[in-house]
C-alpha cells in the first residue's frame, strides 16, 4: 500500500517527537529530525531516517524558527511537517507557509486554526503557561505584563485572554476527528483535573464521577463544535464541569495532538498520530461514529524533571535508566541511560500511561510500573504521582483542578520553620 507521503518532517523534539517518528515508520514514510545543538545527541535525533541542525545549543528559539525549519524541510525534499505539540502546532501562519512552499501541514487548516485555536483570535498557548488569577483591580497592570512576557518567551505572542475565573471544577475535554469530506466524529472524553500551576498532571479516560448524561452532552457539544467549523484533522474541545451546578462551559479548542492523547487511543483501540497523517494526506476517516467503543479504563501520569517538593526543574545527566513494562504498560519517552535532560525546555520527560478493565485496577497497575520506573541522576515526580493515586479523594474520584493547592502531599517531608535555621548550610 502506498504511504501517505515519501518524507515528514517533524517540527519538534522529546517523547512526541519519537511518536510521531514511529508512526511514521510504521506507515513507510521516511522521516526528518530537527534539533538544536543541545539536542544533537537526543533520541529523535537518533531514530529518525535524518537529521537537521537548525539552532545554537542555548536557543529554546531554534524550534521556533520557522525559516530554519522550512529551509530544513525543502532541502531534504519533505512532502509533509508534522508539529507535534507546543511551539509550532497552533501556528495560522507556519500551516500557510507550509503549504505556500508546497508542503503539506499535518494538522487542520489555517482558517480553522484562526478560528477554534483561540477564542479571542490572537492568543497563542498551551500547558498554563501565562494562566493567572485576579481577585482585586490592584495590581492588575503588573500581573498582565507578567502573564504577556511569559507567553511571549514561550509561543512568540504575548496577547492574553481575560475571562471569568471558576473555582471549583472538573476539567474534562473530548478528542474528536474530522475529514476533509464532513465527517467528524467523538472519540470519548479524558479528565485532566489533577493539574499543578494549571498544567495537567495526571489524565484519565473515560472520566470517572460524571454522570453518563453530563459525559453524552460534552461528546455531543463536541461534534456540534467541530462541525460547525467544518473542522478536518484530530483537535481537543475542552470543558469545565461545574461541580456544584453540574454546568459546563466551553474552555477552548486545542487544535493539534494533545500530550494526552494515550488515554484515548487505548479505550478505543485508535492510532491517533496515524489517523493524523492519512487525513492530512487527503484519506477519509478510518472509523465512522458507531466504530468507536470505549472499553477499558486508562490512566497517564507525566513524569517531570523536577524537585517535586520544591517544584523546581530537576535538569541533568540520566546516570540510570530502567522503563516499567508488563500487559497494559506503556512509555512516551526520549530518555536513555547518559542522556543529558537540557534545562532550555519543557520539564516534561516521560509519559507513564496504564490500561486495565477497571479504573482501580488501572490505579494498581500504575502504582507498581511508578515503583518500577527507574530514574536516576535527576529528581522526578514519580513521588507525588504515586501519593496523587493513594490520596482518598482521588481513589473516589472526587479531585477538582484545585485539588493539589487543598492538600499538602509533601508534609512530611517539609522542614519545619523552627528547623530551617539549622538546615541552612
Amino acid at each position: 500500500m502506498k504511504p501517505p507521503f515519501q518524507k515528514v518532517l517533524i517540527a519538534n523534539r522529546g517523547e512526541i517527537a519519537l511518536r510521531v517518528i514511529r508512526a511514521c515508520h510504521e506507515l513507510g514514510i521516511k522521516t526528518v529530525a530537527v534539533h538544536s545543538k543541545a539536542d544533537a545527541e537526543a533520541l529523535h535525533v537518533k531514530l529518525a531516517t535524518e537529521s537537521v541542525c537548525i539552532g545554537p545549543a542555548l536557543a529554546r528559539e531554534s524550534y521556533l524558527n520557522i525559516t530554519a525549519i522550512m529551509s530544513a524541510a525543502v532541502a531534504t525534499g519533505a512532502d509533509a511537517v508534522h508539529p507535534g505539540y507546543g511551539f509550532l502546532s497552533e501556528n495560522a501562519a507556519f500551516a500557510e507557509i507550509c503549504g505556500s512552499c508546497g508542503i503539506t501541514f499535518i494538522g487542520p487548516t489555517a482558517r480553522a486554526m484562526r478560528t477554534m485555536g483561540d477564542k479571542a483570535r490572537a492568543c497563542a498557548g498551551g500547558g498554563g503557561r501565562g494562566m493567572k488569577i485576579i481577585k482585586e483591580a490592584e495590581g492588575f497592570d503588573d500581573i498582565f505584563q507578567t502573564a504577556s512576557s511569559e507567553v511571549m518567551a514561550a509561543f512568540g505572542d504575548g496577547s492574553l485572554l481575560v475571562e471569568k475565573y471558576l473555582p471549583r471544577v472538573r476539567h474534562v475535554e473530548v478528542q474528536i476527528a474530522g475529514d476533509r469530506y464532513q465527517n467528524l466524529i467523538h472519540l470519548g472524553c479524558r479528565d485532566c483535573s489533577v493539574q499543578r500551576r494549571y498544567q495537567k498532571l495526571v489524565e484519565e479516560s473515560p472520566p470517572y464521577g460524571l454522570s453518563q448524561k453530563i459525559i453524552e452532552q460534552l461528546q455531543n457539544s463536541a461534534v456540534e463544535i467541530g462541525k460547525a467549523v467544518s473542522y478536518s484533522n484530530v483537535g481537543t474541545i475542552e470543558f469545565l464541569v461545574d461541580l456544584e451546578t453540574d454546568n459546563y462551559y466551553f474552555i477552548e479548542m486545542n487544535t493539534r495532538l494533545q500530550v494526552e492523547h494515550p488515554v484515548t487511543e487505548l479505550v478505543t483501540g485508535v492510532d491517533l498520530v496515524k489517523e493524523q497523517i492519512q487525513l492530512a494526506a487527503g484519506m477519509e476517516l478510518s472509523y465512522q461514529q458507531k466504530d468507536i467503543k470505549i472499553t477499558g479504563h486508562s490512566i497517564e501520569v507525566r513524569v517531570n524533571a523536577e524537585d517535586p517538593v520544591a517544584m523546581v526543574p530537576s535538569p541533568g545527566k540520566i546516570r540510570g535508566y530502567h522503563a516499567p513494562g508488563g500487559h497494559g504498560v506503556r512509555v512516551d519517552s526520549a530518555l536513555y541511560s547518559e542522556y543529558t535532560v537540557q534545562p532550555y525546555y519543557d520539564s516534561l520527560i516521560s509519559k507513564l500511561i496504564v490500561y486495565a478493565r477497571t479504573r482501580e485496577d488501572a490505579i494498581s497497575k500504575m502504582l507498581v510500573a511508578l515503583d518500577e520506573y527507574i530514574i536516576e541522576g535527576i529528581k522526578t515526580n514519580i513521588e507525588l504521582h504515586k501519593r496523587i493515586l493513594n490520596h482518598t479523594d482521588f481513589r473516589n474520584a472526587t479531585v477538582h483542578t484545585k485539588f493539589l493547592e487543598s492538600v499538602d502531599l509533601f508534609k512530611d517531608l517539609r522542614i519545619p520553620k523552627d528547623n530551617l535555621e539549622s538546615h541552612a548550610l
